[in-house]
């Protein structure tokens, strides 16, 4: 809710929410909540898990995310940012496929820990090269790069594009935003 360009509040019910506040043209903060984790496969050749002849294990984990973010944008091709807070509802796990011969859709670990609470800190660099399409002025566009800068967390990255002015949208035709779109954003 509210202007790109302004104050606004992002959620993706159940997933994140960020309010964020530009301070100025080159700098702005967040203040967010979200999960984050995954499943990651790797191989089982130093016999990490023993007990069985697995070539591949699988490795779980999942923490919630709350915290402030400060992206700071001195120029349009180069822009860094700093983000700290407190990481909960930490959790692990290693899985199998031999463990889960018998197991239909979800697997069960052989082994799981939960983690107790942490803070966490996290900083990077973004750089900038070559040359777009100009799409100077023309705020539909702004909007759908913006769109498209957001993670899967849905926080802004930093986007230097979209000038701090006020606005007047317009209608646009499909073939003026396709190089915008990739197959992967309509499923």
């Amino acid at each position: 809710m509210g202007r790109l360009d302004r104050i606004n509040f992002s959620i993706q019910f159940p997933r994140s929410m960020s309010l964020n506040i530009p301070i100025n043209k080159y700098i702005k903060t967040s203040l967010y909540t979200k999960p984050q984790g995954g499943v990651y496969s790797f191989a089982n050749t130093d016999t990490i898990y023993y007990l069985n002849n697995d070539k591949k294990l699988n490795f779980g984990r999942y923490e919630f995310l709350g915290g402030f973010r400060l992206d700071v944008m001195p120029s349009g091709y180069f822009s860094f940012y700093l983000s700290g807070g407190l990481a909960s509802k930490n959790y692990i796990g290693f899985y199998s496929e031999t463990y889960n011969s018998k197991n239909k859709g979800i697997y069960g670990a052989f082994f799981k820990e939960k983690l107790s609470k942490s803070s966490f800190f996290n900083f990077g660099l973004v750089f900038k090269f070559g040359k777009v399409k100009s799409i100077y002025n023309n705020y539909n566009l702004y909007e759908l790069q913006d769109l498209n800068n957001k993670d899967v967390d849905n926080l802004n990255k930093g986007n230097t594009q979209i000038p701090y002015k006020e606005r007047n949208i317009k209608r646009v035709q499909p073939s003026e935003i396709i190089d915008l779109i990739e197959a992967s954003d309509l499923y």
